[in-house]
């Protein structure tokens, strides 16, 4: 029989389930005092993981998903596709997002790494919460003015994630190693290989006719500008140049070298 999950409940069986976020909850929850049974979502950025992993998440915990956004009209309209989403306002510019869905609680951020931190501070200026795929931001400097803002936005919850560190296997290694019964663990090793999209190769010397329905200049946004190029940048590869992404070390890495810090 089907239940609708109250947002306390949500709050417990995401974190049961791995979702990688428990801290998104609206303000007057813990206070009990919650306006609607559900809370309401706005997913930015809906390439891969967005529309494989996150929107899927959410729907297993009945949650409601009211608004997209995505510079690419490709990846808005397959997201449009997805069960539950068919009713979602799209947009294409998440200012706009912003600034027209004041009823959202939380704020999802899978977008290029480029984008991250903009678009935190904007959810977090706009009284939303925030969680934010990894990795949180280009630089240190960036995470410590992200977290200045944060700071100063107490009522808001704020995290950032993958779903690496949230599997029930990870999980459980935790609960292993800090329950002492591998006695006092001294060195740690892990590694993972460059792969999936291009590493260390020149810059294009050609360029291709930009999609339609693609925003190429604001999928750039601050990066420097550059031509586009057929799957070389959009969509996913981004990741193998600095200029969007941080290579394998912040794509993959950071699911196995936390557990070491865990």
């Amino acid at each position: 029989m089907a239940q609708t999950l109250s947002r306390r409940r949500f709050v417990e069986s995401a974190a049961a389930i791995g979702i990688g976020l428990p801290a998104i909850l609206p303000s007057g929850i813990l206070a009990g005092q919650s306006p609607s049974e559900r809370l309401s979502f706005a997913c930015i950025g809906m390439g891969g993981q967005m529309r494989g992993y996150l929107i899927p998440e959410l729907a297993k915990l009945d949650q409601q998903i009211v608004a997209i956004c995505d510079v690419d009209k490709r990846q808005r309209d397959s997201a449009l596709q997805i069960k539950g989403l068919t009713e979602a306002k799209a947009y294409h510019d998440y200012r706009e997002l912003l600034d027209k869905e004041t009823g959202v609680d939380a704020v999802i951020i899978g977008t290029p790494d480029h984008w991250h931190v903009p678009i935190c501070k904007a959810a977090l200026q706009a009284g939303k919460h925030v969680y934010c795929e990894k990795p949180l931001a280009h630089s240190v400097a960036e995470c410590r003015a992200l977290e200045k803002l944060a700071t100063s936005h107490p009522k808001l919850a704020t995290q950032t994630g993958n779903q690496g560190c949230s599997t029930e296997g990870f999980r459980r290694s935790f609960e292993v190693i800090q329950s002492g019964l591998l006695g006092q663990i001294t060195e740690v090793h892990v590694w993972h290989p460059a792969h999936g999209w291009p590493n260390g190769v020149d810059r294009p010397a050609t360029s291709d006719p930009i999609p339609e329905g693609l925003d190429w200049n604001f999928w750039l946004g601050s990066a420097p500008a550059r031509p586009y190029n057929n799957e070389i940048y959009h969509p996913g590869k981004w990741r193998g140049w600095y200029d969007f992404g941080g290579g394998s070390l912040a794509d993959f890495c950071c699911h196995g070298f936390q557990l070491a810090y865990r």
